[in-house]
């Protein structure tokens, strides 16, 4: 699936613009699918105030591709991959605008995408940020915002589902979203964050965007799908290396550290338990090499702990108000899908 060829410029809109929008792209030898992501930001129908490249260590010149596009932009330079999280942070912190545009390296957007979230987001003050619907390349969705189950994995909804059954999808609230494309209102960011971590760090890449999801709704706010926006991603088999795998089995008891409490815990032990008994037993038997990665846990724990602390202070409800909104028996979902009807 292919977009027609965007102007390399930014669009003006006819619409009126008070909602200023900064796009920030995070890349890490990105050459491939890095200059549709630039067109596609060029070819916004909504004004885009600024854009902002934070580059991990590339060295395929993904730099010099993102100055070719935006000679004006910000070029943030990291001589090593310092991870998503932190870059994202980095962006941040330099961007002047009501939203941020966060977006992967591999993502090409539909011309409207930005200007849907936008008057989305102008409609419901409490959310932190909007979506659009994902799609890969062959047609298929990739996500449609971020679905919760009561063993705490997190997985985009509707994910490999035929692109016909959009027909369903709606604009609503949702658990999360994922920062592959997602524009994130400013100030309620800032709302978010601890010792200046929006995203935090301790996940280097990989679920930081779970961690986040998790962190705006115990304080109260909301995300919003918008499937009239949307965009093609490119890479999501990528996702399946070794270093993500292992980050994703280490972030996931991060996750557990970060906002369990017992009573929490104790509620949902049963799909929690089973879970990680199905996740040992398969590391175990396909590359027990990842077992290892749950001992990176332990230098964390005093910055877990102080998580924990903001957290209990900041939060207005607990995991147990959040449980309603979670659904059970993922794995059985999984297991035994033609007993399953519907989407998540």
């Amino acid at each position: 699936m292919r977009l027609s060829e965007h102007e390399n410029s930014i669009a003006l809109s006819t619409l009126p613009s008070p909602f200023q929008v900064c796009a920030l792209v995070i890349a890490c030898n990105g050459r491939e699918t890095l200059p549709r992501t630039l067109k596609s930001i060029a070819g916004q129908t909504y004004p885009i105030r600024s854009v902002i490249l934070v580059d991990n260590g590339s060295t395929d010149g993904s730099q010099e591709i993102f100055l070719s596009h935006f000679p004006n932009g910000i070029l943030i330079r990291n001589p090593n991959n310092e991870g998503f999280a932190r870059a994202a942070n980095q962006g941040i912190s330099c961007a002047d605008a009501d939203g941020i545009l966060l977006l992967n390296q591999d993502v090409e957007l539909f011309p409207d995408y930005v200007e849907r979230l936008v008057k989305a987001l102008q409609t419901e003050v409490d959310s932190v940020g909007a979506s659009g619907l994902l799609i890969t390349p062959d047609g298929k969705i990739d996500s449609a915002g971020h679905t919760a189950y009561r063993d705490r994995v997190v997985e985009d909804r509707y994910q490999r589902y035929p692109l016909a059954s959009t027909t369903r999808l709606q604009q609503e609230k949702v658990f999360g979203i994922p920062a592959t494309a997602s524009l994130y209102r400013f100030s309620l960011l800032l709302q978010l964050a601890f010792q200046e971590q929006i995203f935090d760090e301790s996940f280097f890449s990989y679920l930081e965007d779970v961690d986040l999801d998790y962190r705006a709704n115990l304080l109260g706010y909301s995300f919003l799908f918008v499937p009239e926006a949307k965009a093609i991603h490119f890479s999501r088999a990528s996702r399946r290396t070794f270093q993500v795998r292992w980050r994703a089995h280490k972030n996931y008891l991060l996750l557990l550290f970060k906002y369990e409490t017992l009573t929490s815990l104790l509620l949902d032990l049963p799909e929690i338990g089973l879970f990680l008994g199905y996740r040992f037993i398969r590391t175990l038997f396909n590359d027990p090499r990842l077992l290892l990665a749950d001992f990176l846990l332990l230098p964390l724990i005093p910055r877990i702990c102080q998580w924990r602390g903001y957290l209990r202070s900041a939060r207005k409800m607990t995991l147990n108000h959040l449980r309603p909104r979670m659904l059970p028996c993922r794995l059985l979902r999984k297991i035994l899908p033609r007993f399953w009807t519907g989407g998540p």
